[in-house]
């Protein structure tokens, strides 16, 4: 918080502003102003991290039937998996 030698409270403002959504990294700007309009500022910067791992939902387990030779070729279950990060959904993303 902000302190001066004649206004008890002084008004502190930041931008950009509460709610302003950021990527990357932001330099945040603070200023305090006083009843005699005398301004004190100073930055610093806010970066976004993603620091939350991927999770992931795997489709259950399958028979297929053996061919001719007692083989099977494996299918592509990518589009059958769901990953999530960041908040964010992405379907056959494995």
């Amino acid at each position: 918080p902000a302190t001066d030698n004649c206004t008890s409270n002084p008004t502190n403002t930041h931008r950009p502003g509460s709610g302003t959504t950021i990527t990357g990294s932001q330099v945040v700007t603070l200023t305090a102003t006083d009843g005699a309009n005398n301004t004190a500022t100073c930055s610093f910067t806010v970066t976004v991290a993603d620091q939350t791992p991927p999770t992931i939902s795997c489709p259950a387990n399958t028979t297929v039937a053996a061919g001719a030779a007692c083989s099977a070729t494996l299918a592509s279950y990518t589009a059958a998996a769901t990953v999530v990060f960041a908040g964010q959904v992405m379907l056959g993303a494995v």
